[in-house]
This record gives C-alpha cells, sequence and structure tokens, in this order.
C-alpha cells in the first residue's frame, strides 16, 4: 500500500509552465520534475472544470460517470462509488479534500471523502496550511493518506503582476501582442508562480515528515487557459494539460523522464493501481502509463474528448491520434456560444478587433499535425486527407457506441437541478434555464442520417 497519495491540482492552467518550456518562472514544479516523469502530450478528457476533473477522478469519461456539465450548474457525479476517494476510503485510506475540487456539489462524504476541511477561499493561501495540517494527522495517526489539494490559481480573477512585468510578456502566437493583453498575461503567470510556490512549500512539508520519497504525486490541472479559442475548445489548446507523475521509491517514476507519446488523464487511476498492486476497475477507460517508461511508443491508437454542457450547451466530440486531430460539432453549423468563453481583458481585446472572426462551426475540423500542429488550418475538404477523415470519424462514432453516448443512444438524462444560459448569451451572468427549455434532443445521432 503507498501510504501517501496526493493528487495536487492548479485551475485553468494548459501547460503554461516552466517544465513544459513556457516562459514563465516555476522553479518547484521545475525541480519536481527533474525527478519525476513528465508527459509532454498528455489531454484533458474534457475542456470544462467538471468534466476533465470528473473523468481523472473516476478514470471514466464524462457521459460515461455522468458529468456531462458543470457540478455546481446541477451536474453530478452519477457514478459517486468510482470516485477515486470511494475507492480509496474502502481501502482504508483517509481521504482528505482541502481545497477546489469541482466534481461534487454538497456533502463530500458521498463520493468518498471521510475529511472536509475546505477553506471558504480557494486560493493557494489558505488551502495550503490545510494540506499540510492534514498530512501531520495522518503521519501522526499512521493512517493511509489520500489528499486532494485543489489551487483556484489560475483561474480568474488572477493576481495582479509586479508593476512594468507585463512590458516584457509575448502573448501567444494567437492574440495580437497590446497592453491589455500582455496585462493578461502577466497577471496569468503571476497567479502561476504562486501555484508554484505553493506547491514547493507542500513539497517541503513532505520532506520535513518523511513522507515525500513513498509517497505516489500527481500534479496537473483540468484544461486550458480561460481564454477564446482555449478553454472549451477540444483543440490543444483546451484540452492540453501538463501532468507529472512521481512515484514511491523502487517505482521507475523517477528520474526526470520526458515522454512524447499521446496520453490522457483517464490513464492516471490505473497506472495508480498498477503501483499499488490492485486490480484495475471494470470501468476504467484508460490504461497504464508503464509500458511508456520500458519502451513503447504508444498505449492508445487513439484518445476521445468532449463537451456537451459548459455555461451552456454546445454539443462536440473529437478523436487525437498522434498525427491527426479530429472534431465534430454535433448539429453543426451552429454559432459560437459566446458564453462559454471566459470574460476577461483578452476576450474584450479581441471583439473590440473583430472577434469571433468565424462566427460559425464547421460540421467537421481536421488537422493534419504533422504538417499544422498549431493547429490552425482545417483540412476537412482537402483532398489528400478524405480518407484519413471518413476513418477517425467511423473510429469515433464506434467509440460513442461503445460507450453509450446519449447522441447515439438518444437517452438524455437531464437532472431537474441542471441550469444553463440560453443559447444567445454573451455572458455566463446573465439568466440560467433548464436545458429541455430551449433544447431539442430528438435530432438524429451523427452517422445515422
Amino acid at each position: 500500500m503507498i501510504p501517501v497519495i496526493v493528487y495536487l491540482h492548479a485551475h485553468d492552467s494548459g501547460r503554461a509552465i516552466q517544465p513544459y518550456g513556457y516562459p514563465v518562472a516555476t522553479p518547484h514544479l521545475q525541480t519536481f520534475a527533474d525527478d519525476a516523469v513528465m508527459f509532454r502530450n498528455a489531454f484533458a478528457a474534457a475542456p470544462g472544470c467538471s468534466p476533465s476533473r470528473s473523468a481523472l477522478l473516476t478514470g471514466a469519461p464524462p457521459h460515461v460517470n455522468g458529468v456531462i456539465g458543470l457540478a455546481h450548474r446541477g451536474f453530478p457525479l452519477v457514478r459517486k462509488q468510482w470516485h477515486l476517494a470511494h475507492q480509496l476510503r474502502e481501502m482504508g485510506y483517509r481521504t482528505v479534500i482541502c481545497g477546489m475540487q469541482h466534481v461534487w456539489e454538497g456533502d463530500q462524504s458521498l463520493v468518498g471523502y471521510t475529511d472536509d476541511v475546505r477553506p471558504r477561499n480557494l486560493n493557494a493561501e489558505f488551502v495550503l496550511p490545510r494540506a499540510i495540517e492534514a498530512l501531520e494527522q495522518a503521519v501522526s495517526a499512521g493512517q493511509p493518506l489520500f489528499l486532494d489539494v485543489g489551487f483556484e490559481e489560475a483561474h480568474r480573477p488572477y493576481h495582479t503582476a509586479a508593476p512594468g512585468e507585463a512590458d516584457h510578456v509575448k502573448p501567444p502566437f494567437q492574440f495580437p501582442d497590446v497592453p491589455e493583453i500582455r496585462q493578461d498575461i502577466a497577471d496569468m503567470q503571476t497567479s502561476l508562480k504562486v501555484f508554484d510556490s505553493s506547491a514547493g512549500e507542500l513539497f517541503a512539508a513532505m520532506k520535513r515528515l518523511g513522507v515525500y520519497d513513498d509517497a505516489f504525486i500527481l500534479v496537473t490541472t483540468d484544461h486550458g487557459l480561460p481564454m477564446p479559442g482555449m478553454k472549451c475548445s477540444l483543440s490543444v489548446y483546451g484540452t492540453g494539460v501538463f501532468l507529472i507523475v512521481r512515484g514511491p521509491q523502487g517505482s521507475a517514476y523517477r528520474g526526470g523522464q520526458a515522454l512524447d507519446a499521446v496520453v490522457t488523464q483517464m490513464d492516471v487511476l490505473p497506472t495508480l493501481y498498477e503501483l499499488s498492486g490492485w486490480e484495475p476497475q471494470p470501468w476504467f477507460h484508460g490504461r497504464s502509463l508503464t509500458p511508456l517508461l520500458n519502451g513503447a511508443e504508444s498505449i492508445h491508437d487513439a484518445i476521445f474528448g468532449e463537451i456537451t454542457f459548459h455555461a451552456t450547451w454546445e454539443p462536440t466530440r473529437s478523436i487525437r491520434t498522434q498525427d491527426w486531430l479530429l472534431i465534430h460539432h454535433i448539429g453543426a453549423p451552429y454559432r459560437r456560444a459566446m458564453c462559454n468563453v471566459d470574460e476577461g481583458p483578452t476576450r474584450e481585446a479581441l471583439e473590440q478587433r473583430g472577434w469571433p472572426w468565424d462566427p460559425v462551426f464547421p460540421e467537421v475540423e481536421l488537422y493534419d499535425l504533422t504538417r499544422d500542429p498549431a493547429e490552425q488550418h482545417n483540412v476537412a475538404h482537402s483532398g489528400y486527407a478524405q480518407d484519413v477523415k471518413v476513418a477517425l470519424l467511423d473510429r469515433l462514432h464506434r467509440w460513442m457506441m461503445e460507450t453509450s453516448d446519449p447522441f447515439i443512444t438518444a437517452s438524455w438524462a437531464i437532472p431537474d437541478e441542471a441550469r444553463m444560459n440560453r443559447l444567445e448569451s454573451t455572458s455566463a451572468s446573465e439568466e440560467l434555464i433548464h436545458p429541455d427549455e430551449e433544447l431539442d434532443f430528438s435530432f438524429q445521432p451523427p452517422g445515422r442520417r
């Protein structure tokens, strides 16, 4: 039995940290990565907070575990017994939630936590002391511990960068290099520095208590940055995440390896179970990452992504391989759901310049990742890519059938408590309605038209 399992997660951070080559100083995460295993092509199962976290913590896709929308908007984890905390509690672990979780609203014991010590404010400065206290109590009691440490950083509103710091920041290539966007990026990076320093303090406490070297530590985030074309997008900018794993002494998850294979956060639980000597659960959809450490080039022929609800309805599924990404907008063409795009200085600056440039989604987007790793040129209608498009659509729709996706089965169970913005809403703060008030779930599933 691994005595301490730590799930340390940032919010809305993509891969924008130093170990992944981004120009933000996160030295504690870099030191951690130098003696861990970093997965350079790791992806969330969804580009929204609750669905992505639910997939990691159950090992099952959102539409399988039930979290097809945001937990605080009434989309619950239907398979509560699948939650990692629930499983570990049954094995005798003390299971502590001490920060941001975003998977289950209400009584946390229902998903398996023995202790809910979350402060009202979920920024790192308030969460960190609770995490260290939980570590101290578990060590004192000689009790195995699962510690779920979620920091609000780098969710908006950001911490404010030091004066003049924004003058030395370059925005992502998708955005114009203008003062308001530079300031937004500088503030985001400041929030990531707060995450980094807090992670360093947590690691230092684990070392002081003598549990660092025998622990399983996962450091990750939920999805991409909260900016246009990123969060709530099935592109690499929405689903690409940092994923760094350090295993206990004697495991292969040490030594500063960086691996390029395409993996999913749903691979974490099969990996943890393998390292612990436990039988994998029948609902796991991921695979152990260990073969990659032993020389395997890949463990997946494809991975899948999904959006159903975020602030509003945006029915989309995707399939990604090492060389291709296909995104299927179900029911397209339709207009971009603007309330699904986080508000902030970057969105405001783009809107002043005419964004969105193309307000309507095509039914299919296809990206040749060998020629176009930035995923900027849709080749869905290019002659050379037609066979690939047909094959990937077929593979995607077979996966939807195998997993009983509601778009295939037409068996929708929208909770009475579920709420979303109207489709024409431009802000997530506008009026909320029940999905049944606006949506027609009776259209033909893809592939059957």
